[in-house]
């Protein structure tokens, strides 16, 4: 069975399984086609095609059972960017805690309760891309999309209104 791709991101944009399936997207061409919480991820992927496995590889999505590794009663998912000589992983994540709403790198260990998932077997790819950064995505806002762009120019014309009052004041009270 080929995996199935979905044709957008189909989750909300403040949460770990909007940026797995984002980031894995950016690496891999393919963003995840199911919905549900992190925790449903790993029992859901092997209906779509995608591959589930105990070992990672770069890219695939990290999926962390309920309470595993620091995860919340939600499970939680991160994109594997390394694997490290120990055979531990650098995940970059949305929502780790104690972090809400920033994206950070953080070390997991494979064991119990960890499934790694891909669009394709054998994937390696390079690792070598860093994750986009910046005010934009901190807030899980890609400007490349029209919501991420609407927002972006809400932004701008709130900042333009907040600098003209500002020199109005000004100008009144000289």
């Amino acid at each position: 069975m080929t995996a199935q791709c979905a044709q957008s991101n189909p989750f909300p944009s403040d949460q770990c399984t909007f940026w797995a399936s984002k980031r894995y997207q950016e690496l891999a061409g393919c963003f995840v086609p199911w919905s549900g919480d992190a925790h449903s991820w790993a029992g859901q992927a092997t209906g779509f095609g995608w591959v589930k496995s105990d070992n990672p590889s770069v890219p695939s999505i990290m999926c962390l059972q309920a309470f595993v590794q620091g995860a919340f009663a939600l499970g939680h998912v991160g994109v594997v960017e390394s694997i490290n000589a120990d055979g531990s992983v650098e995940t970059s994540n949305l929502n780790w805690q104690p972090h809400p709403k920033e994206i950070v790198t953080v070390q997991h260990t494979v064991g119990a309760g960890v499934s790694f998932l891909s669009s394709s077997p054998g994937t390696t790819g390079t690792g070598n891309n860093p994750p986009s950064s910046g005010p934009g995505l901190v807030l899980g806002l890609d400007p490349t999309t029209w919501e991420g762009a609407a927002t972006a120019a809400i932004s701008v014309a709130v900042l333009a209104l907040v600098v003209i009052a500002i020199s109005v004041f000004f100008i009144f009270t000289a």
